[in-house]
């Protein structure tokens, strides 16, 4: 298909070239679109410059954020290039994806601030200090002393990414809080306190333009404990006890003093004898909470 018209002194010509290359693969719907524009040579270098020979077809050709056709909304141009081939012989080509759609709403569009939010697992191992075994119970030595295990951990969460017109001041205010209420990210539900935010070395990226729009690139992270919900889970045990609402060194029943924390009632008062079964834990809730349905990617 070729369309011929003036731009000003010259004449121009668009050829759409066929066949159009189409592949689906890892679920991914892909294509390449790919055009022969041909124009009159000008003496004026930046005239025959490809970004400026593009634009003279722009009413005809597709932008970042195109659709790629009516019956197929969610699949939307990625990438396109220029290229100078030969005399007044011009190439574009443009590649469609719909990567990041979900259902019938594409993950690119070409008004960059209205992309859906890239998000992505993570995943890693770290050290992690437990009072507890897997049934609850205190870890303790044959002599009842409470003694400190570590578990190796598969950490969990989410790295988003979103484009935005500015990244909001109230966003630091987010640092370490965990989330007020469950929500749902990736397909997955999120209790509350499970995820905690965090902003990495690189969250804002840019400035950044697409089709005379700019924006930035803002990135967060979201990791998760589901089992103790980021909240401190420490035996409650010490040097010193409550006797008659007064805190007093706690003596062994041999006279001396203890050469570790000892557990402790919910009174205060020392337990002389100590079992996985009658030690106490409590709970610290480290962390204050936020409203983490006004983030990017998040979904209640």
């Amino acid at each position: 298909m070729k369309t011929t018209f003036p731009d000003g002194d010259r004449r121009i010509s668009l050829t759409l070239h066929s066949p159009v290359a189409e592949q689906g693969e890892d679920g991914v719907f892909k294509a390449t679109v790919k055009w022969e524009m041909v124009v009159e040579i000008s003496t004026n270098p930046l005239l025959m410059l490809p970004d400026y020979i593009a634009t003279l077809f722009y009413d005809y050709l597709p932008l970042r954020g195109t659709i790629y056709r009516a019956e197929l909304p969610w699949v939307t141009c990625r990438t396109v290039r220029c290229e100078h081939v030969k005399g007044g012989v011009f190439s574009y080509t443009a590649t469609y994806s719909d990567k990041n759609a979900e259902g019938v709403e594409p993950g690119t569009n070409e008004n960059p601030l209205l992309d859906r939010p890239i998000v992505k697992t993570i995943a890693g191992m770290r050290q992690l200090p437990i009072y507890k075994d897997r049934e609850g119970n205190a870890i303790m030595n044959s002599a009842n002393d409470p003694i400190v295990q570590s578990v190796e951990f598969n950490t969990v969460g989410f790295k988003v990414e979103a484009n935005v017109a500015l990244v909001p001041t109230w966003i630091l205010n987010y640092r370490n809080c965990t989330n007020i209420a469950p929500f749902t990210i990736g397909g997955l539900y999120i209790d509350t306190d499970v995820a905690r935010f965090v902003l990495e070395s690189d969250f804002v990226d840019g400035p950044k333009s697409r089709n005379d729009i700019n924006y930035l690139v803002f990135k967060y992270t979201l990791l998760f404990d589901e089992v103790d919900k980021h909240y401190g889970v420490p035996l409650d045990a010490g040097y010193n006890e409550l006797i008659d609402d007064e805190q007093v060194p706690i003596t062994l029943k041999n006279g001396a003093e203890p050469s570790g924390p000892r557990p402790l009632d919910e009174n205060g008062a020392h337990i002389e004898n100590p079992t996985p079964n009658n030690v106490r834990f409590l709970e610290v809730k480290k962390y204050p909470q936020a409203d983490f349905s006004v983030l990017p990617g998040v979904n209640l």
